[in-house]
């Protein structure tokens, strides 16, 4: 995916990966962050790093909202069937975090 140079100026700074044509993919960079976390993949250059710190960013507000859903869930202000007439519409992983973390 192209960026403009605004987008790029905009993200960069703020992405874990060093920019690199030949750098890995973008599902190979997130793979890493994710499973070695933002200590180790300063090593690593990624042909794509603003897809990359755009995933990150949206995998860390969905995981916020799982946790508001549970603390709200358990000081009674939202009721559990409700939210799952809710959840049908999302995928299947996100209910399953929001029961394991209840």
């Amino acid at each position: 995916m192209k960026y403009t140079e605004k987008e790029v100026r905009h993200y960069l700074p703020m992405c874990y990966f060093q920019m690199d044509e030949n750098g890995f993919g973008p599902k190979q960079c997130y793979y890493l962050y994710d499973t070695y976390g933002k200590s180790v993949i300063k090593e690593y250059k990624c042909s794509d790093p603003v897809t990359v710190q755009r995933i990150i960013w949206g995998k860390s507000l969905v995981n916020l909202t799982i946790k508001m859903w549970s603390e709200d869930i358990k000081q009674g202000l939202l009721f559990k069937w409700e939210l799952k007439e809710y959840l049908k519409e999302c995928p299947e992983w996100i209910e399953k975090s929001l029961d394991n973390s209840l």
